[in-house]
């Protein structure tokens, strides 16, 4: 939990199903989720409310992923970002992602381990 209450997630993903689905487990175990569906859309959502954490899917229309990813850090570095991919994480190894603050997962995401992950229990 943030000092402000339950925790605040931003999911990013232009799979409209695994994103309400993802908002919807974590509503059920008290995180309170919005989705929206491109990566511009996602950098204006995280500059109008102050998310815990942003997860975001690294293909996206809109502005992809990392891009997306580091002008929500611009502008509230203290975000944490969960970017999930479908490909293997390992195509990431060339950019450059701030460890602080930055995490992949590898899609089918597991709805219980990710609440787990944004509620500080893993």
């Amino acid at each position: 939990m943030s000092a402000r209450g339950p925790v605040r997630v931003l999911i990013v993903d232009d799979d409209p199903d695994l994103a309400g689905s993802l908002a919807d487990y974590l509503a059920l175990d008290g995180v309170a989720a919005d989705t929206v569906g491109t990566g511009r859309e996602g950098v204006q959502a995280a500059a109008a409310t102050a998310y815990d954490w942003v997860v975001m899917d690294v293909g996206l229309p809109g502005g992809n992923g990392i891009e997306s990813m580091r002008a929500i850090l611009a502008a509230r570095p203290d975000t944490r970002v969960l970017l999930m991919t479908g490909h293997s994480a390992s195509f990431l190894r060339d950019t450059p992602l701030d460890p602080g603050s930055t995490e992949v997962l590898t899609k089918p995401i597991d709805p219980a381990a990710l609440s787990r992950r944004l509620r500080g229990l893993e």
